[in-house]
């Protein structure tokens, strides 16, 4: 099942496991959530289907 997500600023999925890459990815997801009006109780749904093939894991 495909989650729709309403969205005003768009975030990336992220692949990386680099802790760098991966402290950048929440600071935009971060702001995103935020302008984006996303509810604290969805943010982990919807962070969670961002992670793609390893990261994922």
């Amino acid at each position: 099942m495909k989650t729709i997500i309403n969205s005003t600023v768009k975030v990336d999925p992220f692949y990386r496991k680099d802790s760098k890459d991966a402290q950048k990815w929440i600071e935009i997801f971060l702001r995103a959530k935020d302008v984006n009006r996303w509810l604290d109780n969805r943010r982990v749904t919807i962070a969670t289907g961002m992670l793609k093939e390893e990261v994922a894991d």
